[in-house]
């Protein structure tokens, strides 16, 4: 690829450019620019060092010069790793500004140095990884993100910036030592493994390509919200798996590998296992691994005899009278909610632990936390899905049907 026509696939197209003032970013904005992409360039100032102001100039300039909407945000201050909140405020703003000016998305400067170093970084902190290295397109907060400088070096864009005349200025913060990636960085500028560059992309095809097979092959496993234990158990790369699997289904950040290992340990030597993940669940009960979606709770309201549909049950008039239970028109309105923590029911006058049916009956977490309960007016239990409560009605009274 030359890097004249590096965004010729985008002309005429609006994107928003992630600025930043320095040599990439300037580069990609004029190489936007000279081919003709409607720009709409964002800029975000940390204010975290002295040439800050300096490099937001340097943006403003060049966008007033050649007539480029801007847009500027100030980040205010972090809490915690500075490097995940900076890049967490500006992707947040990237999409802010691509879905309020209806943009297709964005565009930003990563190079191949960025691809080689992030895949370095994969390898020496042993990550477990969906993808090595960098996607040349992927999807952060809902928008389209793409890296269209990805075969190109960072000599070459500093080099175009300087033909071209693009002023562009130094973050000093790349030479610093505080940083594993400015650590691997210098490595690559000092020649250690300069020479080595070939090899190690060649590595990092081979590894994406080993991983999209896996992938494939695992494909509908991976989609489904469970596996049996034997399935697992039989897998060649558990740990892999699980990456793949939990980011399937989680929107968070990637497991360390330890973390994965005592994941899988505790799936092997513990008889139930429960690992919070996000809002998710994971969890190993009657021979199956789950992964449990955030708990629902919900209640309907049943105000005379009638039929009711939900993604839980369905009440009916008619049906198969195991599915049966009694009401008289005194237990009206009905409420029917989810099985709460602690729930009861009583048969012959003696109290009993739902709790303790759900286990000898073998029925999964999930299930339980959407297992239905009718309540009549008095807030007493009157029935409880597949589980027949005997009620002495004098009254006149009338059977309606669950099915769950």
């Amino acid at each position: 690829m030359t890097i004249s026509n590096a965004l010729l696939p985008y002309q005429n197209q609006t994107w928003v450019i992630g600025v930043s003032g320095g040599p990439d970013s300037m580069a990609l904005l004029e190489l936007a620019r000279v081919n003709k992409v409607q720009c709409l360039a964002v800029h975000v100032n940390y204010h975290k060092r002295d040439t800050a102001d300096r490099d937001m100039l340097i943006v403003e300039t060049y966008c007033v010069t050649n007539k480029i909407p801007l847009f500027i945000f100030d980040a205010g201050e972090s809490t915690g790793n500075f490097q995940d909140f900076a890049r967490q405020f500006r992707y947040e703003k990237f999409a802010e500004v691509a879905k309020n000016q209806h943009a297709l998305g964005v565009l930003v400067a990563h190079h191949l140095m960025d691809d080689v170093e992030t895949y370095l970084i994969q390898k020496q902190r042993r990550s477990q990884v969906t993808y090595y290295g960098l996607k040349s397109q992927t999807t952060l907060h809902d928008i389209t993100v793409e890296r269209p400088l990805l075969k190109i070096t960072k000599e070459a864009l500093m080099a175009y910036c300087d033909e071209q005349k693009i002023e562009y200025g130094i973050d000093e913060s790349n030479f610093s030592d505080d940083y594993l990636r400015n650590r691997i960085r210098k490595e690559l500028i000092n020649e250690k493994l300069h020479g080595k560059i070939a090899s190690i992309l060649s590595e990092k095809d081979k590894e994406n390509q080993d991983l999209n097979a896996f992938k494939i092959q695992y494909q509908y496993q991976l989609e489904q919200d469970h596996i049996s234990l034997e399935d697992f158990n039989a897998l060649e790369y558990p740990v892999l798996y699980l990456q793949l699997w939990i980011r399937a289904h989680v929107k968070m950040k990637l497991l360390s590998e330890d973390h994965l290992v005592e994941i899988l340990r505790q799936i092997q030597t513990t008889q139930n296992f429960k690992q919070k993940l996000g809002l998710y669940r994971l969890i190993k009960q009657y021979g199956q691994i789950v992964l449990l979606s955030p708990q629902v709770s919900y209640t309907y309201l049943l105000k005379e005899v009638g039929h009711l549909e939900t993604p839980y049950f369905e009440i009916l008039c008619t049906a198969d009278p195991q599915h049966a239970f009694e009401v008289t028109e005194s237990d009206f309105p009905l409420t029917i909610r989810n099985a709460q923590k602690g729930e009861t029911y009583v048969v012959d006058e003696k109290p009993h632990k739902l709790s303790r049916w759900f286990i000898s009956h073998k029925i999964s977490q999930g299930e339980r936390e959407s297992w239905p309960v009718v309540l009549n007016c008095h807030n007493e239990v009157i029935h409880i899905a597949r589980i027949r409560i005997p009620r002495c009605l004098n009254t006149h009274k009338t059977h309606l049907y669950m099915i769950k």
